[in-house]
């Protein structure tokens, strides 16, 4: 697992006040794929793959920050992702349904309908 730098700190002036301000995050890598905003990002329970959505998901993993598959199902944008274990994944969309996805296919396993309105995880 990466290790985290300590927190570099930023001076920025305030009506002649001169706090210091802590910056604790650092940009590390850029993950392109997507081809509109994203709507969701989510590591799993393990840590080990990161999910992100809007029309199609993408699985990553966060050893190497390669991308692991594109899951396509939904008729409309992923609003929502979650993992319970490394095993499974769930988006939520606009289209009202949640996919439960194995992550060693590329099919979802089953569709939950019956939302009245979009769904979310």
């Amino acid at each position: 697992m990466a290790t985290i730098d300590p927190p570099s700190t930023t001076t920025v002036k305030n009506g002649g006040a001169a706090p210091s301000i802590r910056q604790p995050y650092v940009l590390r890598e850029t993950l392109a794929g997507h081809k509109h905003a994203i709507s969701s990002v989510k590591f799993s329970s393990h840590g080990s793959l990161l999910a992100s959505a809007y029309n199609i998901l993408h699985v990553w993993s966060t050893t190497n920050l390669s991308l692991l598959s594109e899951l396509s199902s939904h008729n409309e944008g992923i609003s929502d992702v979650s993992s319970t274990d490394d095993r499974y994944l769930f988006s939520a969309s606009n289209d009202r349904t949640i996919r439960i996805w194995g992550l060693t296919i590329v099919t979802p396993l089953k569709t939950l309908t019956g939302h009245t309105n979009y769904a979310f995880c």
